[in-house]
């Protein structure tokens, strides 16, 4: 659509293009810059799940929470029937489940920006 506009517009010589062409070129234009609008929204969505995600990634830092002794923790988990590695499992999958949450809410918003 776009390239047909540059194209009738750019023709060299003398215009002789019909008033029926110019609002047939202008609905085309307003097209375009509906589907613009329509993509920056979408955009926008997708941004705004992007920094809450960066924003949950600086949340723990570790002046404020430093890396425990890991030896030491499963050491002590061990002797409490517990390993370290069902710790780091299930914190990890709630991070990952987190940052899918995120992700979906920001795609399924970017998908009705792109429907309507």
């Amino acid at each position: 659509m776009w390239e047909d506009i540059k194209e009738r517009l750019n023709k060299p010589g003398k215009y002789d293009v019909s008033l029926t062409e110019v609002h047939r070129l202008l609905a085309d234009a307003e097209a375009l810059l509906a589907e613009n609008a329509s993509l920056q929204q979408r955009v926008e969505g997708q941004e705004d799940g992007l920094q809450r995600i960066v924003a949950w990634s600086e949340a723990y830092p570790l002046d404020v929470f430093p890396e425990p002794d890991f030896k030491k923790a499963h050491e002590l988990l061990k002797a409490g029937g517990m390993t370290l590695d069902a710790i780091s499992a299930s914190n990890m999958r709630h991070v990952v489940e987190g940052v899918g949450k995120i992700a979906t809410e920001a795609l399924a918003a970017a998908q009705e920006h792109g429907e309507g």
